[in-house]
């Protein structure tokens, strides 16, 4: 999905810019506060959103709150303050404060990505929820709100001339792009190819290898006759003790470990992340072979 939205980047980029480049050139105060207020309702949808489920697909994930106290991350903990920290600065309808609030903005989307990496590299698997994926997209998009907000150049579309309206009007009143202004403009319009053009290599290159990983599986997977690592996975699943815990659990985990080769056999870890912490539940040992199952942990009925 990351690499989904990495690809609309371009397009979407090519289509907005001449609105974004009109809405920064008006200075009008009414155009102004309109801005803000829709400034305002994304800051707003950011902390509703994190209400919401942050850590899966499905339900029974933690919101952003409850990863800020069980992780004790500063980075989200600052991230959610300094939105409301926006907000607040933005009631004060003032230009100072208005370059404040988008200055805050890109230290908040810093704070956001900082924050979800490092939880990801905490529990061992990456944040991935439709409540987190708009809340990045709506902090990328407010960061160009505030830079339209701040604008005070009223002849800033004359300067990137994207119709031909604007270029007429750029002869007439003789506007010019600064020397500044064209390095820029090719720099990021080159910047954005770039990274266009990695994210394309990097996407096509992934699928490549994991076509060829799974067609190279194949055929030692029916030569050895073993089962397979997500096989082994499903008996442990079936076990009545396991299914239990998986249902009072929301959160639980169950992963191979690692494969023992001298005994020919899986080892599955069936566990949760609880606070911080990883909290076993029991370890299984399975005959690659036969799939005869052995728990290092006894199991006794009633216990949790």
């Amino acid at each position: 999905m990351t690499g989904f939205f990495a690809l609309l980047i371009l397009p979407v980029t090519i289509l907005i810019s001449p609105i974004v480049l009109s809405l920064a050139s008006k200075q009008e105060s009414k155009v102004k506060q309109k801005l803000r207020y829709v400034f305002q309702i994304s800051l707003a949808i950011i902390i509703a959103l994190a209400f919401l489920n942050w850590e899966t697909q499905g339900a029974g994930g933690r919101n952003a709150y409850s990863l800020a106290l069980d992780f004790k991350s500063v980075f989200l903990w600052l991230f959610i303050a300094v939105t409301f920290v926006q907000l607040a600065l933005l009631q004060l309808k003032n230009y100072k404060y208005d370059l404040l609030a988008a200055i805050a903005n890109i230290f908040a989307t810093f704070l956001f990505f900082a924050s979800a990496i490092s939880i990801s590299n905490t529990i061992g698997q990456s944040l991935v929820s439709p409540a987190i994926i708009t809340v990045a997209m709506t902090a990328l998009v407010n960061n160009v709100l505030g830079l339209v907000l701040i604008n005070k150049d009223p002849t800033l579309l004359a300067k990137f001339p994207w119709s031909q309206e604007a270029v007429d009007y750029a002869k007439t009143h003789n506007i010019k792009q600064t020397k500044f202004q064209k390095i820029a403009t090719w720099v990021l319009f080159s910047a954005v190819v770039v990274f266009m053009a990695v994210m394309l290599f990097s996407y096509f290159s992934k699928n490549k290898v994991e076509t060829t990983n799974q067609t190279s599986q194949i055929p030692q997977t029916s030569v050895e006759e073993d089962i397979s690592p997500d096989e082994a996975l499903a008996k442990v699943r079936e076990l009545t003790e396991v299914k239990d815990y998986l249902k009072r659990v929301p959160n639980s985990k169950i992963d191979v470990e690692s494969a023992d080769e001298e005994k020919n056999t899986y080892l599955i870890h069936v566990y949760e992340i609880k606070n911080g912490h990883t909290a076993t539940f029991n370890w299984y040992n399975v005959d690659k072979k036969t799939g005869e199952i052995t728990a290092e942990f006894d199991f006794e009925e009633g216990s949790e």
